[in-house]
């Protein structure tokens, strides 16, 4: 297997597992915010055990198949945000759904809970 082939795989495991160990997930569009934004928003994330990463859709997809959480994929589309509550399963869409009030950019688009895919609505 090259490289290249092999990042993409541990990639797809490293989400895999993140959706398996964490008690929510939450995706949001982020396109437009300013990098010292991004960095706000992963520090208001970070004081609250929440783990927040940029993944490419097509790898999260695969992830999210392997942790059963399929129903996500139709949510995935345009630039996403992965906010992983490792402690706490209202966390991510509590600072999310705050730090979205400021930043009209960012919109909630779906997630998980109690293992169950829900739609922005939900989150």
């Amino acid at each position: 297997m090259n490289a290249n082939k092999q990042a993409k795989v541990n990639v797809v495991k490293e989400i895999s597992d993140k959706f398996n160990a964490s008690k929510s997930v939450v995706v949001a569009k982020y396109a437009g915010l300013t990098v010292s934004e991004f960095q706000d928003l992963r520090k208001q994330m970070a004081a609250k055990d929440v783990e927040i990463k940029v993944y490419k859709n097509r790898l999260v997809k695969i992830a999210a198949k392997e942790a059963g959480f399929e129903e996500l994929n139709n949510s995935l589309t345009g630039a996403n945000v992965f906010a992983f509550g490792m402690s706490d399963d209202i966390s991510p869409a509590k600072v999310l759904a705050e730090f979205a009030k400021n930043h009209k950019v960012v919109e909630l688009v779906a997630g998980t809970f109690e293992g169950k895919v829900i739609d922005a609505q939900g989150v």
